[in-house]
């Protein structure tokens, strides 16, 4: 995808004329030029950011710095390759004229189908930055950052991105994703033993003490494997990295304690959460990287089972995944402090390791709301990538109006910022050498349509999904989940009488070939009734059909669930008593 941009503003400071483009692009800076004569040197760069004297950072861990030799008279000069910036810095020169000024941006050709707007204006805000976070960071494969070293990062960043362009992006951007998958896998010749590496195909900087191998990444690319199957049903595309997978988990295997069942000392660099603010615990037999190794186990059981039919395979994988279970609940809880240590040789237990215990199932559910009350008294302390799990997970254990306050005071302090440039940060705070463009931090564009619409794929390929609305504090909300089934669309909007609220309405076209359990909030009153395009489906306590669509499936103190064919349909449910009234 190519566009030419034109620079908002300009000024003059210290010799050179600046060029500010609005927010950070991914493009060629661009001009034309008038030289006086031939041999003429200009200095030109671009930034993310400006310095104290509001000339752009030019250099910065990279050097986005220019020297233009000219000829005489009329000329033009672009770069041979793009980069990411806000700034454009020129140093001005008595005997070269500099005109149209320009950028040519690009970035992978991606369709933004989907969408995301409710009543608080500063979360819709979130959600398209998020968005253009993420595009900036879609080239010729996902990047970390447009700005620093543009790297693909196997799993790790790239298993976000999955997640979060799901519900931004038409499935087209499924391209991206599949070459990091298979990057993945190919990498694995580089290691005899099995290791796949976490940045492929780039051969720069590599060593023992270098991010070649991320052993948290390694265990996250089976994981994003099996999430990215859920959203786009390619059983060709596993069965051809399964055999990797395969080798991948016997090597972790020589890692297992026989002592413990826990996993421990795998070479290289642990990430988990960013690794240089709200440091955890990461040595010996960590509690994160054994839920993610028992995460990986039963996703590629699961695989296994229905994709390969290799049933001896998956319970094989099932019964390590029990084992590592069992090791996790009884060396690695503290009793006293109702919560999951850093590791079995750490005393630490930090909000990070209670996310991934939760995350995957590890918490038996008596002690669930403790560990939930301890991760929400930590507050902020963990990065704003991992925030996308931490609210994930306080979304699932009915903690959403926490979570959706977390993203205002959050992500809102960080968008009103002075020098916000119009994507999310590396990190909470940007100081030099990080970056301003890092879509791993774009979590709200995935959580608000995932968890306040409450659509999320059960099947592979999006063939039966969930609508469990959460409005919140909200009034209303509504968005499009561009899945490769078909756009599926949902409208939320509370019911109020005299400022109570009697229910809420449910606008949702549910695509052809598909089927969705839709979650009906429950009114705490016995005259309450749920009625589908004005017939009633619900009364006195009881499904009464009226629709051959639609079909009872369970119901619970919050919701009654039904399963609906494909179709659109107007859902309100209500109190019918406090209506009449």
């Amino acid at each position: 995808f190519y566009e030419i941009i034109k620079p908002v503003s300009n000024w003059k400071v210290n010799g050179y004329k600046v060029y500010d483009f609005g927010k950070e692009i991914t493009a060629f800076p661009r001009f034309t030029a008038t030289a006086n004569r031939a041999g003429l040197e200009l200095t030109l760069g671009t930034g993310e950011r400006l310095d104290s004297d509001s000339i752009p950072v030019m250099k910065d861990n990279v050097d986005y710095t220019d020297t233009y030799i000219t000829k005489e008279g009329l000329q033009s000069w672009q770069p041979l390759t793009w980069r990411g910036y806000r700034y454009f810095a020129i140093k001005e020169s008595a005997e070269i004229s500099i005109d149209n000024v320009s950028a040519e941006f690009r970035s992978f050709p991606v369709k933004r189908e989907g969408s995301f707007s409710c009543s608080d204006d500063e979360l819709n805000q979130t959600w398209e930055i998020g968005r253009w976070t993420m595009q900036i960071c879609a080239h010729d494969t996902w990047m970390d950052t447009p700005w620093r070293e543009q790297t693909q990062y196997i799993s790790g960043d790239t298993r976000y991105n999955i997640r979060y362009s799901a519900y931004a992006f038409a499935p087209n951007i499924k391209l991206l994703h599949n070459y990091n998958i298979l990057s993945g896998a190919f990498s694995q010749r580089h290691s005899d033993e099995g290791a796949i590496r976490s940045r492929y195909p780039t051969g720069y900087h590599l060593g023992p003490t270098t991010s070649t191998y991320i052993p948290d990444y390694q265990l996250e690319w089976i994981l994003m494997l099996h999430e990215y199957h859920m959203y786009y049903q390619n059983d060709e595309l596993v069965k051809q990295v399964y055999p990797n997978l395969k080798k991948l988990l016997q090597y972790f295997e020589g890692y297992l304690s026989t002592e413990r069942g826990l996993i421990g000392k795998v070479p290289g660099w642990v990430v988990l959460d960013h690794p240089d603010t709200y440091k955890q615990d990461v040595g010996g037999e960590n509690t994160a990287m054994n839920c993610l190794y028992y995460g990986a186990l039963n996703s590629a059981a699961w695989m296994a089972r229905n994709i390969m039919n290799e049933n001896d395979q998956a319970a094989e994988w099932e019964q390590k995944a029990e084992a590592t279970k069992k090791s996790i609940q009884q060396l690695l809880w503290s009793e006293k402090d109702n919560a999951f240590k850093d590791g079995y040789q750490s005393s630490r237990m930090k909000q990070q390791t209670q996310v991934y215990a939760l995350k995957y199932g590890l918490v038996p559910d008596g002690k669930k709301p403790g560990v939930v009350e301890y991760s929400k008294s930590q507050g902020r302390s963990c990065e704003q990538s991992f925030s996308y799990w931490l609210l994930n997970t306080m979304f699932s254990e009915g903690e959403g109006q926490w979570a959706l306050d977390y993203i205002r005071t959050n992500w809102g302090t960080q968008m009103k910022k002075v020098d916000f440039n119009g994507a999310w940060y590396e990190m909470w705070e940007s100081p030099r050498g990080m970056t301003k463009s890092h879509a791993w931090c774009s979590g709200p564009t995935a959580l608000l349509p995932e968890i306040v619409l409450g659509v999320e794929p059960l099947m592979p390929g999006w063939k039966q999904f969930k609508i469990q609305p959460c409005l919140y504090d909200l009034k209303w909300a509504e968005g499009v989940v561009p899945s490769v089934a078909g756009n599926i669309r949902v409208k939320l909007k509370k019911l109020t009488i005299d400022n109570v609220e009697t229910g809420m309405q449910i606008n949702a076209v549910v695509p052809e070939n598909t089927t969705s359990k839709i979650y009906v909030p429950v009114m705490p009153s016995k005259d309450f009734t749920i009625s589908v395009n004005n017939k009633k489906i619900w009364e006195g306590g009881k499904f009464i059909g009226a629709n051959n669509k639609i079909s009872y499936d369970s119901k619970s103190d919050e919701f009654i669930v039904f399963e609906f064919q494909a179709g659109n349909y107007v859902i309100d449910a209500f109190n019918t008593e406090q209506n009449e009234k």
